[in-house]
């Protein structure tokens, strides 16, 4: 009788689907074999008290009628008692008898299995293991191929969770747009079925169930959705301009991002200065990563995205030359705000100091012009979205954030309620 080595019983019971109706039963059965050698006509004969004790137990050995009705006792070991328990309770939960004297392996019928069909069963899986290929089981190779797979799906893992991330992104994106649609019936409704989707994708990523069909439903609504409503604002700015022909360009109101440029330069001139001085000494060949965490620039807590905006327009002169100085300002901003944040929390920890104080004044300026700062990053996100470039709106979104994260300590410290 051949004995089969640790590593060949597995590559043996690797190709057996458990998920398959009788894939647990087969499994159990093949260990039952292996760790037995009872021959095929043996293991069809057992009824369960022969390998089971009449409270619930598998029994320490078995006894069976061998050839010319010769009776041995097999032992049965940890895994043979093991596979003996699996199966009984397969047996158990497919309704099959589990008396004393019931066949212990039994067909869809309710019979016992014959010899014949246990002989075609372990020679079929005998053949799918060899039909595999048995380098693919040898063991140090097996370890490679599950350590691969492991790292590929990871990284899908990574990728899939952060689209699901940017697509709900921009579908909020679309919601703050919502107040283009009018009086357009067709368009509030599909706006509701988005906001439908979006409720349903995050249901789905709280159960870390989320579906292909739910994710790319989705992202099909926001493509269809964003330049239409990007063409209903442009329809809207065009009707105003035609309600009020006489007013002559000079008394034009300030946009906006006009208004967010001028009060964040009018604050933070100087931070600004100290941006354009340091990059001013760096290589402009260096990838922006890692200029960022360069020694002399760290202290700045610029994104690389910050960083190219100052090579666009000091160095390539190329991009929107709006956007690229309205970042750097932006920039300059939250240089700002965190050193009067650092400055406040020094004073605060003084019981004379009073709100009353000059910094207290000039940070109340500093989140009047954040305010109007986030806003206008608001608007230059939609336009990312609408030209298609959504790598470029993830970066912008990431600076919108930073930028909400230190203004609003900044903001509390300011509002802080006065100690008694």
């Amino acid at each position: 009788m051949r004995i089969l080595l640790p590593s060949q019983e597995q590559q043996l019971l690797s190709v057996i689907r458990p998920r398959e109706p009788f894939g647990a039963r087969d499994r159990a059965l093949i260990t039952l074999a292996l760790h037995t050698g009872l021959r095929s006509h043996e293991l069809t004969a057992l009824d369960v008290g022969h390998v089971m004790t009449w409270d619930g137990f598998p029994r320490q050995w078995v006894e069976v009628v061998g050839k010319c009705g010769h009776q041995r006792q097999v032992p049965l070991n940890a895994a043979a008692r093991q596979a003996v328990v699996d199966l009984v309770h397969f047996n158990r939960s497919r309704g099959f008898a589990v008396a004393g004297d019931s066949p212990l392996l039994v067909t869809r019928a309710h019979r016992r299995l014959p010899t014949r069909s246990l002989r075609d069963l372990i020679q079929r899986y005998r053949e799918l293991k060899h039909e595999m290929g048995r380098y693919l089981f040898h063991p140090e190779l097996m370890a490679a191929v599950v350590e691969t797979n492991l790292a590929v799906k990871n990284k899908v893992r990574q990728y899939y969770r952060s689209e699901e991330q940017r697509i709900l992104d921009e579908s909020n994106r679309i919601l703050e747009l919502e107040s283009e649609v009018g009086s357009d019936p067709p368009l509030a409704a599909e706006i509701s079925d988005l906001r439908q989707s979006m409720e349903q994708l995050e249901r789905s990523q709280q159960r870390d169930n989320v579906k292909l069909g739910d994710l790319d439903l989705l992202r099909r609504q926001v493509v269809e959705l964003a330049p239409r409503l990007a063409a209903r604002r442009e329809q809207r700015a065009s009707t105003a301009d035609l309600a009020a022909p006489g007013r002559v360009a000079q008394d034009r109101r300030p946009s906006q991002g006009e208004i967010a440029t001028a009060q964040a330069r009018s604050v933070s001139a100087t931070h600004l200065q100290e941006i354009i001085e340091a990059l001013d000494s760096t290589d402009s060949k260096d990838d922006p990563k890692a200029v960022a965490l360069a020694r002399d620039i760290y202290h700045l807590r610029l994104e690389p995205r910050e960083i190219v905006a100052y090579r666009s327009l000091y160095v390539s002169h190329s991009g929107d030359s709006e956007v690229e100085t309205f970042l750097l300002e932006a920039a300059a901003l939250r240089l700002r705000i965190n050193q009067e944040a650092a400055e406040i929390a020094e004073l605060l920890d003084e019981t004379a100091v009073t709100k009353d104080a000059p910094v207290f004044e000039r940070a109340r300026a500093t989140t009047r012009a954040a305010d109007a700062v986030v806003q206008r990053f608001s608007s230059v996100i939609d336009v990312a979205v609408q030209d298609g470039n959504f790598i470029e709106a993830q970066q912008l979104q990431l600076l919108r954030m930073r930028l909400i994260r230190d203004y609003s300590g900044l903001w509390l410290l300011v509002n802080r309620p006065a100690s008694t």
